[in-house]
């Protein structure tokens, strides 16, 4: 596994490779994040946990862990194991 974080309610400032002067750059990286977790995992959901393959250009989500926070460190597990399959 890899962790990989989507930024779609707040940006950190070392997220831009550029200075940020106005908050206009900060609003539309927000809005295409969340652009992409909605297209791609059909959902809005924050936090979102998604075990995908990424092949070239091409993503597979293998399973969308649904709870959300993480109230059930064996059932979290569970999901990480059985979404390798």
């Amino acid at each position: 596994f890899r962790l990989v974080q989507l930024y779609t309610d707040t940006v950190p400032a070392n997220f831009f490779p550029f200075a940020v002067d106005d908050d206009r750059r900060e609003d539309e990286a927000k809005r295409l994040n969340l652009d992409f977790q909605r297209n791609l995992f059909g959902t809005e959901q924050l936090p979102l946990y998604v075990v995908m393959e990424v092949t070239g250009s091409a993503i597979k989500v293998m399973d969308v862990y649904d709870e959300g926070k993480i109230n059930d460190p064996i059932g979290f597990i569970r999901f990480l194991r059985n979404s390798r399959k």
